[in-house]
């Protein structure tokens, strides 16, 4: 369900859909977050010891990629945002 809504807050943020509250508030959250988890991994993986080196390389890159478009695109649209 989080995962719906900040797809529709980058749709909004993008102009694909009608702006949101706080759109420019929470684009730059959901930045830091996918950024956070991304760079996160070894501190969490203690935590999690059942998930593979493998699991923890992949979801950490999906998360840096999706974190880094949205970052370019809060960038690029501040001003719009």
């Amino acid at each position: 369900m989080i995962l719906f809504l900040w797809a529709g807050y980058a749709l909004a943020g993008a102009g694909v859909i009608e702006h949101l509250p706080f759109t420019k508030l929470a684009l730059t959250a959901i930045c830091v977050v996918y950024l956070g988890r991304a760079v996160a991994f070894p501190f969490l993986k203690p935590v999690f010891p059942a998930n593979t080196q493998t699991f923890w390389l992949v979801s950490s890159g999906v998360c840096l990629v999706i974190g880094l478009i949205h970052l370019v695109g809060v960038i690029e649209l501040w001003d719009a945002l």
